[in-house]
């Protein structure tokens, strides 16, 4: 059985994801569209959820809960604009 993550741990963790590069998508279109982010190594099933992201608005997180697959789609269409590296 594993143990409580102490406070010194916790914080480390929060610290270490903030470090983490993050990227800034925004919408370019004129409806709404949605993105499935989830934490990396999570269950598909239960760590996915649903970001909406409005006509002309951005949604910036870490890099890592992106799903580069739809990214790039969308990026082809012309959908979204990404920018990555920003703080």
């Amino acid at each position: 059985m594993d143990r409580p993550l102490t406070q010194r741990e916790i914080k480390k963790e929060k610290q270490s994801r903030s470090e983490e590069p993050k990227t800034m998508i925004t919408n370019m279109t004129k409806r709404m569209i949605v993105l499935q982010v989830r934490e990396k190594g999570s269950d598909f099933y239960v760590g996915e959820r649903s970001i909406q992201v409005g006509p002309g608005r951005s949604f910036t997180d870490r890099a890592s809960l992106f799903n580069s697959d739809q990214l790039s789609n969308l990026k082809a269409k012309g959908e979204i604009r990404v920018l990555e590296g920003v703080m």
